[in-house]
């Protein structure tokens, strides 16, 4: 059975309506979430020509798993691993 949320009319407070929640349908509905922060544009040139791109910062797992993957990728280039391609024809 779902909860009934109780609205509080604004005739009653006097200011703006009021709802009251079970608490745990509180907590649901204002657990953080894992969702990338959209942090602003920055500007980048290239050939000639300026681009505004979205700069989003991440949190929770998703961001120590990029962390994680970064550094696996560094660790792979300093190694020797890596090799420069001019096209995906190269990688054959």
């Amino acid at each position: 059975m779902e909860p009934i949320p109780v609205i509080i009319p604004k005739s009653m407070t006097g200011q703006e309506e009021l709802v009251v929640l079970p608490k745990r349908e509180y907590e649901r509905l204002t657990k953080k979430r894992d969702l990338p922060t959209f942090v602003g544009y920055e500007t980048h040139t290239w050939k000639g020509k300026k681009y505004q791109i979205p700069v989003y910062q991440l949190h929770g797992k998703s961001s120590e798993r990029l962390d994680r993957e970064v550094r696996e990728a560094i660790r792979e280039h300093e190694a020797g691993k890596t090799r420069k391609i001019k096209s995906l024809a190269d990688l054959d």
